[in-house]
């Protein structure tokens, strides 16, 4: 009897319903027939394979019962005589985790509501054809049946390559399965975006999202194109909504139906203007991250500079569920922006050289005031942040002010210590939180065998701490650096990366009659932590931090001060009565 393929034009069009990573030519050819060379080696593709399964090529190479976590399928491994072992081999090992990774995301909840019969087979087969296209991998599932097809470009590609290939076909069937009313020749940023999603969270530690050029996608695409008008791109949301909703909720979008999530309205129900505001300040932060805790994206380029004049309106826009952003260049002094109008969007507001948090302006007349220098110019990033039906908008008032950039003590100023000695400058700002290091020692890092004593040593990126007095009376102390902990210890090698982009303190200062004093507002620890040990149960991370934190109420800190121009000295009185007297240089 003739392989059903010969018969089905259904199912013809099935092989293009899901579109396999790193296919985007089938891609286009599931949406309408405007590449008749490309659907002629698809058809040539297809009757290929019919034939061979007719004449007998294919033999069962193994067998994997998915039992109780989510397919509840017996999967069984095809392949021709002269399909190498190593991948059969790599296509077996690789089930165990995928299978795995479908019960985190929940898989067999949305599958037993689709009424797809359980217990039948699914088939992976290593077929002996070219595939169409450059094809790697392509699966389609009929009567409860699937079928995910690995073509020979695969064979002798590495292990992880190959299981990563499988775990996104595999999404790809349960997506079929789950939701078979979706027409999956439509939606791509989920069929796509999803797949992907769960390609890492079963094959964890891998770089093929990003070496397949769809992180970079999303950084070049993002400001000026919604999020259900992207396609494999769409994987960096789904991350992000993988870590805040759970790693049930991308499948569970599927629920939606073509109609709702080509409907960037019906889509944006689901998110709540701080969910948007929490994906863009994480996204444009660079803390997204894989499903492993590796950093996905640094922070994306905010294209062009556009100069403002004071007094004269800015509108951010972009269509819906975009993150549309412009830097901004001011000029000297202190500047506040308004919000005036804008459409469900919410604003955002960063000062890359002194702070990594984003001010949120959610409604009109909302304001955020940001020293930049009295001298010079500087930058501020803005990015509108919404959705909905209306898009994207935001308008803002800039103005200036340069009143209070007269007063001496204004400015940046570099504190002058010695590195070698570890009190040698936290005596000032120690009540608030500060912290200084030497350059290099030993400290105790807790561990699974009860901890180790570990070296460690500490790279500065100045020569001393920043003190920022602002002519707003805000001011940032601030001493970046990078500490590394290696060692051998009960549980291993294990070498701790940590760079602290911020750490120091924020608050208020005030000046009276030679004093200046400091009421501490927030302690400032933020930046982005890596980790590579011997063991086998976490031989790798990489995640960002922000352990920041308000201060409870303190007393001032009150100093006698002395300011040259170039130079500002600090007397502190110590508890013990003596006085510490601390120098600090303008930076230009």
């Amino acid at each position: 009897m003739p392989h059903p393929f010969r018969l089905s034009a259904w199912l013809r069009a099935a092989l293009l319903v899901l579109p396999l990573w790193p296919c985007a030519a089938l891609a286009d050819r599931c949406a309408d027939d405007s590449d008749p060379a490309l659907a002629a080696e698809v058809d040539a593709a297809i009757d290929a394979i019919a034939e061979q399964i007719e004449a007998g090529h294919y033999r069962v190479a193994a067998s994997h019962w998915s039992h109780d976590l989510a397919l509840n399928r017996v999967i069984e491994i095809e392949a021709p005589a002269a399909a190498p072992a190593p991948a059969v081999q790599a296509v077996r090992r690789a089930l165990a985790p995928i299978d795995m990774a479908l019960g985190l995301v929940e898989a067999t909840t949305y599958l037993s509501r689709s009424g797809v019969p359980q217990g039948r087979t699914l088939t992976v087969r290593l077929v002996d054809v070219e595939g169409p296209g450059g094809t790697e991998a392509w699966s389609w599932c009929s009567a409860g049946d699937c079928t995910i097809e690995l073509f020979p470009r695969l064979w002798n590609a590495e292990p992880e390559r190959l299981a990563f290939t499988l775990a996104h076909e595999m999404f790809h069937a349960v997506q079929a399965l789950a939701f078979p009313a979706v027409n999956h020749c439509n939606s791509f940023w989920w069929v796509e975006g999803t797949a992907e999603w769960f390609a890492n969270l079963a094959i964890p530690g891998q770089d093929f999202t990003a070496e397949a050029g769809y992180l970079e996608d999303f950084d070049r695409r993002s400001a000026g194109t919604s999020l259900i008008e992207l396609d494999y791109e769409a994987v960096a949301f789904f991350f992000w909504a993988g870590e805040r909703f759970g790693r049930h909720f991308p499948l569970s979008l599927g629920a939606f139906g073509n109609a709702g999530l080509n409907n960037a309205g019906a889509v944006g129900t689901l998110l709540s203007p701080d969910d948007w505001a929490d994906f863009a300040q994480i996204y444009l932060a660079g803390w997204l991250a894989y499903p492993d805790g590796r950093r996905a994206l640094p922070a994306p380029d905010l294209g062009d500079p556009l100069a403002v004049t004071s007094g004269t309106p800015v509108t951010i826009d972009g269509p819906p569920l975009s993150v549309p952003r412009r830097r901004l260049i001011l000029g000297a002094g202190t500047w506040t922006l308004t919000r005036t109008t804008g459409p469900g969007a919410d604003v955002a507001l960063v000062q890359h050289e002194m702070l990594p948090d984003w001010s949120l302006l959610r409604a009109a007349g909302d304001a955020e005031s940001r020293f930049l220098d009295c001298e010079g110019e500087g930058e501020i990033a803005v990015a509108a942040l919404g959705g909905g039906v209306l898009g994207t908008e935001a308008s803002l008032l800039p103005e200036a002010s340069t009143l209070g950039c007269d007063d001496c003590v204004v400015g940046t100023w570099q504190q002058r210590v010695d590195r070698e000695v570890a009190d040698s400058f936290v005596a000032l700002f120690a009540p608030f939180g500060v912290v200084a290091e030497t350059r290099d020692g030993l400290r105790f890092l807790p561990g699974a065998g009860g901890g180790d004593m570990l070296a460690f040593e500490v790279t500065y990126d100045n020569p001393g701490p920043w003190l920022t007095l602002r002519p707003d009376r805000q001011f940032v102390y601030n001493d970046p650096r990078l500490v590394v902990f290696s060692g051998e210890g009960a549980d291993g090698w294990v070498v701790h990366t940590t760079h602290y982009s911020v750490s120091g303190a924020a608050g208020r200062w005030a000046e009276e009659e030679g004093q200046l004093a400091f009421t501490g507002e927030r302690r400032l620890r933020a930046g982005q932590f890596r980790a590579e040990t011997s063991s086998d149960t976490l031989a790798f991370l990489e995640q960002a931090f922000d352990e920041s934190r308000e201060l409870r109420p303190l007393p001032p800190l009150v100093t006698t001060a002395a300011c040259s121009g170039p130079l500002l000295t600090l007397d502190y009185r110590m508890p013990d009565g003596g006085v510490r007297r601390e120098l600090f240089d303008r930076v230009p």
